[in-house]
């Protein structure tokens, strides 16, 4: 099964005991990978990206999100229908309590921070 995002992982079962693991595996990974990031900004100027106008530095960090996905006839479901106590109009940010399935991403924040 594919996903329509770049940044999709994988899929795992919310009561799968390799969870917690795999996702602390994987943040793990993403604190490495923003380390090194930091040292390149650091040691070389042109790893440093600007902003159109200049004036701003962009320093590109990495993130994980754990998603939950309801799945068919879940319980859990008039939680988040229209009139539900946690329904969203925006988008549906399933508990992984209430999940039956967990959609691990790791997305890309841009934080700008004013050149010195």
């Amino acid at each position: 099964m594919t996903r329509n995002s770049s940044d999709y992982i994988m899929t795992i079962k919310a009561n799968d005991p390799r969870l917690a693991d795999i996702v602390a595996g994987i943040r793990h990974a993403v604190k490495a990978c923003n380390a090194r990031r930091r040292v390149s900004e650091i040691e070389s100027p042109e790893f440093v990206e600007f902003s159109w106008s200049g004036k701003q530095e962009v320093r590109r960090r990495a993130y994980i999100r754990v998603r939950g996905r309801l799945g068919k006839n879940s319980p859990h479901a008039s939680l988040y229908r229209q009139g539900g106590p946690l329904h969203r109009y925006s988008s549906q940010e399933i508990r992984v309590e209430h999940s039956e399935r967990v959609d691990i991403y790791v997305s890309e924040r841009r934080d700008y921070v004013p050149v010195k």
